[in-house]
């Protein structure tokens, strides 16, 4: 095949192979790449616009993993067709497989001299980050196979690798990560050397195993023992922050007071709690206080972090590293628009299964007299009303 010059700089940028990419079954049209995929309705191709770096899914097909080559060992999850193809050409050769010498026919082999680490390796692509993850279970468990993740190395792939891991290990599968350098993904870290295939031997070498109680890249160590306190210094402690509150805010009643001095409690004994509430604070007009309660909030919670707008990427990171106590402010404006942020707080309010297990948290939001909560901002991933309220101490 002749490749035009779209195609041919685009390899070169890669390191990519012509001989490869004919192989493995991709062709040029108009400017875009398209790679061959199938779903469960048959085979479709995907087109990547090579001016914009963007990709197409046909109209009413499934978004499935690129998985160029059998199946016939662990699985190496790569991000993207362009890493899939570099993990590829890292680990297998071109086979003459012709019957005829006019009408060549040449298939994909794994090398038989490959290092240790990348015996019995297959390379399957994900989309995107975030995409497929539930079919790469089903094709491990499918298969029997051990994963190792190789996704990119910012905050979207390192979050995506943990959500990726998580799911695998519920599953029984065993899974390790790569930690890629910061701001590079396999193909960088590839390149077109001759000896990638003993750099990518290196990495899947070095990857960590998936620990579902920690975050990767993070050692919580289990807290040391401590003498419990005596009931009367715990209802002194407890009575000094309702005396703070008394100072400065305006409650409706001692049910307030006193669930929002247990909740400053709760933040500091987390370590000791089989589930944790989220509470969440609304009142019936605007400028009735309820910044002010967080502000008051910081000064008494174990590691506030006081959050407005933070990226799901970036509350991840921030709960993995400090596992602080997030007080959220003006959610409605927050999740209304970017709903997928609460993915570190709807998964679950249970630490055995939450992917941020360490994570009191409190909220605020304005409900008017004229807004019901059925008509609240939809704040939970695939859910058609907010769950929030079902998971929370609610104060008024």
């Amino acid at each position: 095949m002749i490749w035009p010059s779209p195609a041919l700089e685009h390899f070169n940028d890669h390191g990519h192979s012509e001989e490869f990419a004919e192989v493995l079954g991709l062709s040029y049209d108009d400017g875009h790449l398209t790679f061959p995929y199938e779903d469960g309705d048959g085979p479709y191709r995907r087109r990547r616009n090579l001016l914009t770096g963007k990709t197409r899914q046909p109209p009413g097909r499934s978004v499935s993993p690129w998985t160029p080559v059998p199946i016939d060992g662990y699985l190496l999850i790569c991000e993207g067709e362009s890493d899939t193809q570099s993990a590829i050409e890292a680990m297998y050769g071109i086979v003459d497989v012709s019957e005829e010498d006019d009408d060549p026919e040449f298939e994909l082999a794994r090398r038989l001299d490959l290092p240790p680490p990348l015996q019995g390796a297959v390379p399957v692509g994900l989309p995107g980050a975030n995409s497929c993850h539930q079919a790469i279970v089903d094709l491990a468990v499918e298969n029997g196979a051990d994963v190792v993740i190789a996704l990119d190395g910012d905050e979207a792939g390192r979050t995506n690798a943990a959500k990726l891991a998580e799911k695998l290990t519920s599953k029984g599968v065993s899974v390790s990560v790569v930690d890629l350098p910061d701001g590079k993904d396999l193909s960088d870290v590839l390149g077109v050397t001759l000896d990638s295939e003993d750099i990518l031997a290196e990495l899947v070498s070095e990857a960590q195993d998936f620990d579902a109680n920690a975050s990767i890249g993070n050692d919580h160590p289990d807290p040391p023992s401590v003498e419990p306190l005596r009931p009367d210094i715990i209802g002194g402690l407890l009575e000094q922050t309702t005396e703070l509150f008394d100072r400065y805010i305006v409650l409706p009643g001692d049910e307030e007071r006193i669930a929002l001095a247990l909740f400053v409690a709760h933040s500091y004994a987390i370590d000791g709690a089989h589930a944790t509430p989220y509470m969440l604070v609304v009142s019936p007009e605007k400028r009735s206080g309820k910044s002010r309660l967080l502000q008051v909030l910081e000064l008494a919670v174990a590691k506030p972090w006081g959050v407005i707008g933070a990226s799901e990427a970036a509350m991840f990171r921030k709960i993995g590293k400090d596992r602080p106590t997030l007080l959220l402010d003006e959610i409605d404006a927050i999740w209304g628009s970017y709903a997928e942020r609460t993915e570190p707080l709807g998964r679950s309010s249970t630490p055995a299964t939450d992917p941020a297990p360490r994570l009191p948290a409190a909220s605020a939001r304005t409900r008017t007299s004229k807004t019901s909560r059925s008509s609240a901002p939809r704040c939970w991933p695939g859910s058609t009303a907010p769950a929030y309220p079902t998971r929370s101490a609610t104060g008024r």
